[in-house]
């Protein structure tokens, strides 16, 4: 007998040998399976398939920005954050310790009797409260630069008598809306956040600093 006796595309040696054609079988069904398995996956018009399960919310296993979801296989993008969120920072008070260690430059006060530190630099230390600096009330020259001072914050200056010069650069000081200091000759405001000098009334201001 001869191939071209058996119908269709079989073999003879597929029809003798039962192996061959249980193999030949199991082929053509994995083929079958592959086929139908591509057919029933949607394709987006970019070429990627699309992922019919509902979407997951943000997951805590995966990191902020676009990282790539090992459950979900699939980039989040980055939450942004909200204006509270940028402006909130955490409260850091200006402790007495603290405070102590940043006063210098003694001076002359009163009638000339009497001497006090007159001077003080509480800078880069990411303060929001420097309410402890006007128990030394003879202070007449205040550094609270790089900080993350506000005007409240700020305006607590208010209860010194002495001073003659502020600088406050880089804060979060939004106005020039201080309370009236009488002998305040220089305040710097460098790289805050005033955008209008409405408000300021300071009867000896000499020199104001707004750069940044």
């Amino acid at each position: 007998m001869s191939d071209k006796n058996i119908s269709g595309t079989t073999s003879y040696e597929q029809l003798v040998n039962p192996r061959l054609k249980s193999d030949t079988v199991r082929s053509k069904l994995a083929v079958a399976e592959e086929n139908a398995y591509y057919n029933e996956t949607s394709i987006n018009n970019y070429g990627y398939e699309i992922d019919t399960e509902e979407a997951y919310p943000y997951p805590e296993e995966c990191e902020e920005g676009f990282e790539f979801c090992k459950s979900k296989k699939k980039p989040y993008v980055q939450r942004s954050r909200s204006i509270l969120e940028e402006d909130a920072f955490s409260e850091i008070v200006l402790t007495a310790v603290e405070a102590r260690k940043c006063l210098n430059r003694i001076g002359q006060v009163g009638s000339g009797l009497i001497y006090a530190f007159v001077q003080i630099d509480i800078d880069h230390r990411s303060l929001t409260n420097i309410e402890e600096i006007i128990n030394f009330k003879y202070l007449s020259f205040i550094n609270v630069s790089h900080n993350n001072l506000n005007l409240d914050a700020l305006d607590v200056l208010r209860e010194l008598e002495y001073v003659v010069v502020v600088r406050a650069d880089h804060n979060n000081v939004d106005s020039l809306c201080l309370s009236p200091m009488p002998y305040l000759q220089v305040l710097t405001l460098n790289s805050n956040r005033v955008s209008s000098l409405s408000g300021l009334k300071q009867p000896s201001l000499e020199c104001l600093e707004l750069n940044g």
